[in-house]
């Protein structure tokens, strides 16, 4: 082998083993890669899986909350919405109850405003009813002027009931609604009848007279005891009647007839500046006392009395059956003989100027 040979071996096992030496340096730099590698990408890599492994869970425990937090929101919704529909009905039901209370205040309204004209029209009623009565008076005492001077052959009767208003009152209010006629009440305000009020107020709408009698009536007492308790009673009875029906009486009768009183010129002259004209009777149907007759002669009473006269003031009362049942039998028979039965009013010629049949 020549040198050169020798030497290109010797350079090639150089060459190798530089070679080996390379690729061990080689294999060395790979695994240091590796580890490096695996230092820096595998482990954070795994703390990545665990993170993301954490995060899913978290994002999956986020759904679930968020799913519950929308099953309540919604559950509260629609107890929300329940509650609104609810609130809604309610206040459609509370609608309903102030339309209806709305209605019911126009309702009253309009009975208040109509109320308010009723009493406006009352109001003015008894001015009406004054006024008429006066010219009613009026004519009335035309008819008595007449027959006094013998124009005319119609006659007058008034019939005039005292102490009531009784039990029976409204009996003979109905006798004298069927019979058609008129009468005059001299009424006491201190009886204790049934229903006094109402048979006063009867009297005055039937177009009958309301006169006053005192009070009391008790003659043999306070009545005639002086000219002051006189005039006490009166008044007693008047607001008494005013109160009852709205009218004031403006006809007195004295109790037992102005010759009981002691002081009758004094009484007389105070009753004028009251306002009072006064009346006693000229027939009497003697119904009152002890011994009291029947119908039939109560009736005969009267008749035999009024057949002289032609303005006849007849003394009854409304507390006797029979005078109940003598009215009834004795009016037609006056009527067949032209007389009318009329109520007495302060217009006519009989106030203060009757003659008196006390007997």
């Amino acid at each position: 082998m020549t040198r050169f040979q020798r030497g290109w071996l010797k350079l090639k096992d150089t060459l190798t083993a530089i070679e080996k030496v390379f690729l061990g340096l080689a294999a060395a730099g790979a695994v240091f890669l590796g580890v490096v590698l695996i230092q820096y990408f595998l482990y954070p890599a795994a703390d990545y899986a665990r993170q993301a492994d954490q995060a899913f869970q978290q994002a999956a425990q986020l759904r679930e909350e968020n799913e519950q937090t929308r099953l309540r929101l919604e559950e509260e919704a629609a107890a929300a919405e329940r509650d609104l529909s609810d609130a809604d009905q309610e206040t459609r039901d509370l609608q309903e109850q102030l339309d209806a209370q709305l209605q019911q205040a126009q309702e009253r309204q309009d009975t208040i405003q109509e109320l308010e004209e009723a009493i406006a029209a009352f109001d003015s009623l008894p001015e009406d009813i004054l006024a008429l009565r006066t010219q009613y008076g009026e004519k009335i005492r035309q008819l008595e002027d007449m027959i006094n001077a013998g124009e005319t052959d119609v006659k007058i009767c008034y019939l005039t009931f005292d102490d009531g208003p009784t039990n029976i009152t409204h009996q003979f209010l109905e006798a004298l609604d069927e019979l058609d006629i008129y009468a005059t009440f001299f009424t006491i305000g201190a009886n204790t009848a049934q229903n006094m009020e109402e048979n006063l107020r009867a009297e005055m709408m039937g177009g009958h007279t309301v006169a006053n009698h005192t009070y009391s009536h008790q003659y043999k007492g306070n009545v005639y005891s002086s000219l002051e308790s006189f005039m006490e009673q009166v008044k007693a009875q008047d607001d008494w009647v005013y109160e009852t029906t709205g009218f004031h009486t403006d006809i007195f009768r004295f109790p037992s007839g102005s010759q009981y009183c002691k002081f009758r010129e004094e009484a007389i002259e105070a009753l004028a500046e009251a306002g009072y004209g006064w009346i006693d009777w000229s027939a009497n149907a003697y119904d009152s006392g002890t011994n009291l007759p029947d119908a039939a002669t109560e009736a005969a009473n009267i008749s035999y009395q009024v057949r002289t006269l032609d303005i006849a003031v007849v003394l009854c009362h409304d507390w006797n059956y029979n005078t109940l049942e003598a009215v009834k039998q004795v009016v037609p028979k006056l009527e067949a003989a032209g007389y009318v039965f009329l109520p007495l009013l302060p217009q006519s010629s009989t106030i203060g100027n009757t003659t008196s049949n006390f007997g």
